[in-house]
């Protein structure tokens, strides 16, 4: 039934202000810019933002339960390169189950996770 995630969207206090994360401090590729909606390519999918509608929130803080996450060749290099453009660093790269990881935050409180995968050691039989 579903093939795949074809886009994300994000609400934005700021459109500019976020734009410009997404655009100039993680470098993606914008593919939109109109001035209420900025979209850019992730691969196959879009990551979308779009203006923040105010009144909006409820008790859950819905606008805060969404992660976003990013396979990074080297999440140290990664973390060290966004923190030097003025990246907000939330949690520093640290060793998991699963890999490596860091997460940083956009300008409206959306976390961003960074992740390099722990490579498999070779089983031999």
């Amino acid at each position: 039934m579903f093939e795949k995630l074809n886009w994300l969207v994000l609400c934005a206090d700021d459109l500019e202000e976020s734009k410009n994360f997404y655009k100039n401090l993680l470098g993606l590729e914008q593919v939109s810019d109109k001035p209420s909606w900025k979209a850019f390519k992730l691969g196959e999918s879009l990551l979308a933002l779009r203006p923040w509608t105010p009144g909006t929130e409820d008790e859950r803080h819905v606008k805060h339960g969404i992660y976003i996450g990013f396979h990074v060749a080297d999440v140290d290099d990664a973390v060290v390169i966004l923190e030097q453009k003025g990246a907000h660093i939330l949690v520093d790269p640290r060793d998991e189950e699963f890999g490596r990881y860091a997460e940083i935050a956009d300008p409206n409180g959306y976390i961003i996770m960074l992740m390099t995968e722990r490579k498999q050691k070779a089983r031999f039989r």
